[in-house]
């Protein structure tokens, strides 16, 4: 896939929905819309950076441009690692796929925006609070029918903390509910570090 074609005006709200309708991708646009708001209200709220949320938030889904059948190929190409479970669902790797178009189409050298955006869908080890929030406010942002499974649980431990709301979604995404497929490396060491309890996979 080619993007030199896209030209920025500087409007990151309008360029990311711009970017994303000429993909197809509509329902994400609003998506991203959505996530974009929904993380300027948590940065306010935990006294963030409002501007880095709003930025993240808008571009956190670029990678989902990328074909589901390209994915591997797309990361390889870019020097990135897939890991065996990203081989398994390639669709993981939209998350670091939206660090690249983030960089290279729409110019954006922020590290802790590409972090944030890099982890948005499996949260990591280490991860900065700004990386915390745009992973909630993705999950908030349920971009499917009716309201989040999780979202009473996540909206109630967010009166606590940061930690305690991404706690919240990952044991519910762990549990039978949740019926995760793949358990990325990722989201297992962030999980552990969060003081997660439930077994794991092969833990």
């Amino acid at each position: 896939m080619r993007f030199e074609g896209f030209r920025s005006t500087g409007d990151l709200l309008k360029d990311t929905q711009s970017f994303l309708a000429s993909f197809g991708k509509t329902e994400t646009a609003a998506h991203c819309a959505c996530v974009s708001q929904r993380a300027r209200e948590l940065a306010l709220r935990f006294g963030l950076n409002a501007s880095l949320a709003v930025q993240a938030g808008l571009l956190h889904d670029l990678g989902t441009v990328i074909p589901s059948q390209d994915k591997v190929r797309f990361s390889r190409e870019h020097g990135l690692e897939v890991l065996p479970e990203e081989e398994l669902y390639p669709g993981i790797l939209h998350q670091q796929h939206s660090v690249i178009l983030a960089q290279n189409v729409f110019g954006i050298g922020t590290p802790a925006i590409l972090s944030a955006i890099g982890c948005h869908t499996t949260l990591k080890v280490g991860a900065s609070d700004l990386d915390k929030l745009v992973f909630l406010a993705d999950k908030i942002s349920w971009d499917q029918d009716g309201e989040p499974p999780y979202l009473a649980e996540v909206t109630k431990a967010l009166d606590n903390s940061l930690d305690a709301a991404c706690l919240a979604f990952m044991d519910w995404l762990l549990s039978p509910e949740g019926g995760i497929r793949v358990v990325h490396p990722w989201l297992k060491v962030a999980y552990k570090e969060l003081g997660g309890h439930k077994s794991i996979g092969q833990d």
